[in-house]
């Protein structure tokens, strides 16, 4: 779970301080950015991944991305981008994840989504479990 709270913009270059071991053994990354903190308050922005981070995120070997807003892409986005992006990389998201209180570390994520035939997605249980 990488803390992502202050930044305007997801980036490769916020990443720098991991190292290509921590990535490549990492293939799931979670970014707690804390711009919903209130259910009964629905955000109008929040950082948005930069249209190049899909296919970093690709090539690290990153699987699936976690954020606790509700969507990878703008509000008023009708072409969501960034889920086609993602999409095209391969890689899986999971939004509106509640990661208050959650410290920044490594964890095991347990994502289990409901099976609903001919939907692109899915309401999920997550549960984050410390490793060690």
């Amino acid at each position: 779970m990488i803390d992502a709270r202050g930044w305007a913009s997801l980036t490769p270059e916020r990443l720098a301080s991991l190292s290509p071991a921590e990535i490549a053994a990492t293939p799931r990354l979670l970014f707690r950015t804390d711009r919903w903190t209130h259910a009964d308050r629905f955000p109008t922005e929040w950082p948005l991944l930069e249209p190049t981070f899909p296919a970093w995120l690709a090539a690290h070997g990153i699987r699936l991305i976690g954020l606790d807003v509700p969507s990878v892409d703008a509000l008023q986005s009708r072409e969501l981008p960034i889920h086609h992006a993602l999409d095209a990389a391969g890689i899986l998201i999971v939004e509106r994840l509640d990661l208050r209180g959650v410290e920044a570390g490594v964890y095991e994520l347990i994502a289990l989504p409901l099976k609903i035939r001919g939907a692109d997605g899915s309401p999920l249980r997550a549960v984050l479990r410390v490793i060690g």
